[in-house]
């Protein structure tokens, strides 16, 4: 068992196929031996890759370091489409593979680059009508979920070996990448769905950075969380690019939730900090006053 300031920070998992994001959690939680555990943002059971789990204080975070750009590498199939956009799903379509070269396939992806609107997958945790949308997919209820606007940054193609197409691709949060495989699919006159999916970066976090649950139980077993879990302060620092120092009258001001009279302060969000570095939340500049946005609750 860990102690209280361990249990309180970021983990940073490499998320095994098969499992859900929630499951995940759940697993974190046993081996912790604490409830307080959330994520910074879902990955799909059968994806693998980074996935932000926030425990203790900092899962009051999540909304500032769940988000940025995300990296994915995907191999989409073509030829064949699923119920669930994925290879777990029924083979609802066969068609022909696309008789495209490298530089027709690597020409087809310009259609998917920038701001786009996206139909979420039939089987995705969208709500509709107050129901997510994977419980009414498999009682078999039609549905028609909204497009969102989604931006993809950049598309890479890796290597195109009919039917399989490898991409490594660059896109903002709520973007899924199995709705890519499918629009592109249709797009050149064929079908297809992701075959395999592996979140390489979220945000300011990267897959170089993750553990293995069995890495996360082996640390756990010697006592050695400083291996596991990691404080937030320099990863919001990464996320936000902004840092304030408050100290004295103004730490105690900013800890009860009061504004801070800083004129010529630059307008916009920052961490912030005492002067012996610890976080104390994140705050907010406008019209020349600062303002707490979230203060982090002390130990």
């Amino acid at each position: 068992m860990c102690s209280e300031r361990a249990l309180d920070g970021i983990v940073l998992l490499d998320k095994p196929a098969g499992g859900t994001s929630h499951g995940a959690v759940a697993h974190l939680r046993r081996i912790s031996r604490t409830r307080h555990i959330g994520h910074g943002g879902t990955l799909d059971p059968a994806a693998t890759g980074v996935l932000v789990l926030l425990v203790g204080r900092a899962t009051r975070l999540a909304g500032f370091l769940g988000g940025g750009t995300k990296v994915y590498e995907a191999t989409f199939r073509f030829g064949t489409a699923t119920a669930t956009d994925d290879a777990a799903g029924e083979v609802i379509e066969t068609t022909d593979v696309p008789a495209l070269d490298f530089e027709g396939i690597d020409a087809s992806k310009n259609s998917f680059v920038g701001e786009i609107d996206q139909v979420p997958p039939a089987f995705s945790a969208i709500r509709s009508g107050g129901v997510r949308a994977y419980r009414r997919a498999r009682r078999g209820q039609a549905m028609e979920l909204a497009p969102r606007k989604v931006t993809i940054s950049e598309i890479e193609i890796l290597e195109w070996v009919p039917p399989d197409l490898r991409v490594k691709v660059s896109c903002s949060s709520g973007t899924y990448i199995r709705a890519l495989a499918r629009d592109w699919g249709k797009a050149i006159g064929s079908a297809a769905h992701v075959r395999s999916l592996r979140r390489t970066k979220s945000g300011v976090f990267d897959i170089a950075e993750c553990l293995s649950f069995e890495q996360i139980e082996q640390f756990a077993a010697s006592g050695a969380w400083e291996h596991i879990i990691a404080p937030p302060g320099p990863a919001l620092e990464k996320a936000i690019g902004r840092t304030t120092i408050v100290e004295g009258q103004d730490e105690r001001r900013f800890l009860n939730g009061a504004p801070i009279f800083r004129l010529g302060d630059v307008e916009g969000i920052s961490v912030v900090f005492s002067r012996e570095r610890e976080l104390l939340g994140i705050g907010k500049t406008c019209a020349g006053v600062f303002r707490p946005v979230l203060v982090y609750p002390s130990l």
